[in-house]
């Protein structure tokens, strides 16, 4: 087994990281922005965080990458609160997930739209 130890002489560049999350699939643990086809990621974007511990919105306000540590920074809806996450590029340990917001928002309205009949509301079944 290789353990991260093992890769601290080397340091992988951009262009490696991007290949390797598009082609050969060697940082496929690194894929935490989930969405729908035609999400777009950018700063200032909402997304729904989810953790082994925690799940809320987010904001990223921040990402970079530097000595093998991918860096977001990403901001609590709620609180308003700025906090660095860095996922080091060898490590495949499940860190979290990042859902773009809109994708939440239009997956809950397509879902309504479908199971919803206005008459229901009213009714309860004991």
């Amino acid at each position: 087994m290789v353990s991260n130890s093992d890769f601290k002489g080397y340091q992988t560049t951009l262009e490696e990281l991007c290949e390797g999350l598009t082609t050969d699939r060697k940082y496929s643990h690194l894929q935490v922005f989930l969405h729908r086809i035609g999400s777009i990621h950018k700063i200032g974007q909402d997304y729904f965080f989810v953790s082994r511990r925690a799940f809320g919105k987010v904001k990223l306000i921040n990402i970079n990458y530097n000595d093998n540590q991918v860096n977001l920074e990403l901001q609590d809806s709620n609180t308003g609160l700025s906090k660095q996450f860095t996922l080091d590029v060898n490590d495949k340990e499940f860190k979290f997930l990042l859902v773009a917001w809109e994708d939440i928002i239009k997956m809950v309205m397509e879902d309504s739209l479908v199971k919803t009949d206005e008459g229901d509301l009213l009714k309860f079944d004991y």
